[in-house]
């Protein structure tokens, strides 16, 4: 939605929750002021919903309660440890150990590489859908999916329109990951 000719990403309205890093919120609270970081994320959360998001999607299998049912319960878990609802998850087909959130705070889902659910655990994929959900808990989504294209697209064409905003989104990456672990 629009307010004030900007888009909304919806602020955490106290900034985070008792267990997140303190500089993860204040960072985040930063962002707010931070003109640079403000394009990026509005323009970033435009393209996400118009093109992006179905370009990540495109090969990647939806879990529910029919196909990877044991994914399924596994989020549907971790979202009822943090009061969130269950986000939807999408299994991608990659060797590399890795999970990822992305979207907007009004609509996130995580991404699993087929890696993790072919070599993990029941209790190792807890850990790790239990951290791409603190994303979530953590309103984090829309400055990951800003990160993860200025990084991959952007900066590939234009690095220095977007290196004002890359800075502070990369060390406040770091922070998220504090909070998420």
């Amino acid at each position: 939605s629009r307010k004030n000719g900007r888009t909304e990403h919806h602020p955490s309205e106290d900034r985070g929750h008792e267990y997140a890093y303190s500089l993860d919120r204040q960072t985040r609270a930063t962002f707010e002021k931070i003109r640079p970081v403000e394009l990026a994320v509005a323009s970033t959360v435009r393209m996400f919903k118009t093109v992006w998001r179905g370009q990540l999607l495109g090969s990647a299998v939806k879990v529910s309660e029919r196909q990877f049912p044991r994914i399924q319960s596994i989020a549907k878990q971790c979202a009822e440890t943090l009061g969130i609802a269950t986000p939807q998850v999408y299994i991608v087909n990659s060797p590399v150990l890795n999970a990822a959130t992305y979207g907007t705070n009004d609509e996130s889902f995580i991404m699993v590489h087929s890696a993790l659910v072919d070599h993990y655990t029941d209790e190792e994929l807890l850990t790790v859908i239990g951290h791409e959900c603190g994303h979530i808990h953590n309103s984090h989504v829309v400055y990951l999916t800003t990160l993860h294209y200025l990084t991959r697209i952007a900066s590939a064409f234009v690095p220095w329109i977007v290196y004002p905003a890359l800075l502070p989104l990369r060390a406040w990456s770091r922070r998220a990951e504090i909070t998420c672990d």
